[in-house]
């Protein structure tokens, strides 16, 4: 499956605007959510980390204490103004940057500077051709030894399938739900080696089927999302 571009960009960035931003913002769900994700990544003291397509930065307050350094970086100024007033008001956070920048300017200035790249519910909202680009660029950001995660929703699972065929309604902004595979396909183009894919649950109610995950013949389709990592 390849994601062909059916919105244009100027239409894309409008989905992230002040409504957005305050809607993401104002969740509890998304704090338990990134948590969930946090808690599954191997963070040390010794990692500088670049948080892409970082929103408010959640996963900031989460892993400042297990890190050297961490960098956010968005496209969306009203994101990273929110962030940015978390910052300034905690001392704590002496270690943590947050940046408003395009992903792929930032990584060129960036090269082979992150021991871990975050990208957390990020893939499901670019096209193939943007992916590769903007991935690309991340890839080249990472240290020779460092490692890229992607944490993001499973065109397998039940309900992507659902929406896909017009049943349930799909999030205006998830543009290019992939299948694991899909990314199988893709991560080799931009370099990356060791691909591993973790099928998790979802975080919220829907957390309940992945009991059937398990099963023979029907179990992939109750795999909600997917954890992947890969290195350089």
């Amino acid at each position: 499956m390849t994601t062909e571009p059916k919105i244009k960009d100027e239409d894309l960035r409008s989905f992230y605007r002040k409504d957005y931003v305050e809607k993401f913002s104002t969740s509890d769900y998304q704090v338990k959510r990134i948590r969930s994700v946090s808690e599954m990544i191997p963070f040390n003291q010794n990692d500088i980390v670049g948080d892409f397509a970082c929103g408010n930065g959640i996963i900031a307050d989460l892993i400042y204490g297990k890190i050297k350094e961490y960098y956010g970086i968005d496209f969306s100024s009203e994101f990273i103004d929110r962030f940015k007033e978390r910052i300034n008001t905690n001392a704590k956070f002496k270690n943590i940057n947050a940046i408003s920048d395009d992903i792929v300017s930032f990584c060129n200035s960036k090269a082979n500077f992150f021991d871990k790249a975050l990208t957390l519910d990020f893939s499901e909202h670019i096209y193939d051709k943007d992916f590769l680009e903007i991935y690309t660029a991340i890839f080249n950001s990472l240290k020779p030894d460092g490692t890229l995660y992607l944490h993001t929703p499973n065109r397998d699972f039940i309900v992507e399938i659902l929406k896909d065929k017009g049943i349930l309604k799909q999030f205006e902004e998830h543009i290019a739900v992939r299948t694991g595979k899909a990314y199988e396909r893709l991560l080799p183009e931009i370099g990356v080696q060791n691909i591993r894919i973790e099928y998790i649950r979802h975080h919220n109610i829907l957390k309940n089927l992945h009991h059937f995950s398990y099963l023979p013949f029907i179990g992939k389709y109750f795999k909600a999302r997917l954890l992947i990592s890969c290195s350089k």
